[in-house]
């Protein structure tokens, strides 16, 4: 997915990002938190802020 795309996905559907996409998307705009969501078969829909950590140094 090209950058231009990416930025149209993530500003104009959200929630279908994968939270890879997410990740380029937050680091792309800066920002420090956005929301995803999961769309179940059930047809319940479950919001999920994601934000970007640094890794620990320990691993």
């Amino acid at each position: 997915m090209d950058d231009e795309a990416l930025m149209d996905k993530g500003m104009n559907t959200p929630w279908q990002l994968t939270l890879r996409e997410a990740a380029l998307f937050m680091e792309q705009t800066g920002a420090e938190s956005m929301v995803v969501g999961m769309k179940f078969q059930s047809g319940k829909t479950l919001r999920v802020k994601v934000a970007i950590a640094e890794p620990d140094a320990q691993e």
